[in-house]
């Protein structure tokens, strides 16, 4: 069974407390949280595809890989060595996000509605507006 080498948010912390300031990510897959991680901490990501933003923007790991070798040529071939890249700010996307609490929950809820539009969010909210107990 192949294995597929995948760098998470984790790696990034570990990397940033041991001083690494880079992390070699040619040929695997990077977490959207790692992405966001590395650019929080200043850790760098090398042999980074660019370009690839349906799949950062959907939020499922981004490939690693040279284009050329993603879609099936040899690195070889492709004559394409890794280079180091910044890491990349993702393309705003916005989501419709329902919430809801019932009277205990109330503040909670509040806060999280108030800082999903705050980021550029669509927020429903589905739950009571008071603190009075509700059945």
């Amino acid at each position: 069974m192949t294995t597929h080498r995948v760098i998470t948010e984790r790696d990034v912390r570990r990397a940033a407390s041991d001083k690494t300031p880079a992390i070699d990510a040619s040929g695997a897959s990077v977490t959207p949280s790692a992405f966001d991680a590395a650019r929080r901490l200043g850790v760098v990501l090398t042999g980074v595809r660019g370009g690839d933003r349906q799949a950062r923007s959907s939020g499922k790991p981004r490939d690693a890989r040279p284009a050329s070798v993603a879609a099936g040529e040899s690195t070889a071939s492709a004559g394409h060595s890794p280079q180091p890249t910044t890491v990349p700010t993702p393309p705003a996307a916005v989501l419709r996000i329902s919430v809801g609490a019932d009277h205990g929950g109330l503040a909670l809820k509040d806060a999280i509605a108030a800082r999903l539009r705050e980021i550029g969010h669509s927020v429903n909210d589905r739950g009571t507006t008071t603190t009075d107990s509700v059945d």
